[in-house]
């Protein structure tokens, strides 16, 4: 698949993550969780900053715009190592406005991820540094 390609998927994954985590009841979606889970790591995967850069917390995209030097994709980009397939996800735990996504290939990674405003964001993961 071309890059521009795989690119505009990416886009439309997290435009998805992000349209479907805000609609309906969200605080208990466990749907919407592994969506901009899924949305993320297929991101950061497939070293695409700038989806990655939209589906964190807003706090940590400004956090990650001052480390680099003004723009968060920058960032995120300075930390992608080498390609890799996208980790599978196991269950959801959701505790009020906290959410924790499983990476069941290794008991030390997980996708953290808060409630904020009205949708879901992506708050910790191992690739997060």
């Amino acid at each position: 698949m071309k890059r521009c390609c795989k690119i505009g998927a990416a886009a439309a994954i997290a435009g998805l993550a992000i349209g479907a985590s805000g609609c309906g009841r969200t605080d208990g979606n466990r749907a919407a969780v592994l969506i901009v889970a899924r949305a993320f790591l297929d991101a950061y995967a497939s070293h695409d900053a700038a989806t990655v850069c939209r589906v964190i917390t807003p706090p940590l995209a400004t956090s990650f715009a001052y480390a680099g030097g003004g723009s968060c994709e920058r960032h995120v980009a300075s930390t992608f190592a080498a390609r890799e397939a996208p980790a599978a996800l196991g269950p959801v735990t959701i505790d009020g406005g906290k959410a924790r996504v499983a990476v069941p290939a290794s008991p030390t990674r997980f996708v953290g991820l808060l409630h904020f405003g009205s949708i879901w964001r992506v708050t910790e993961s191992w690739q997060l540094r």
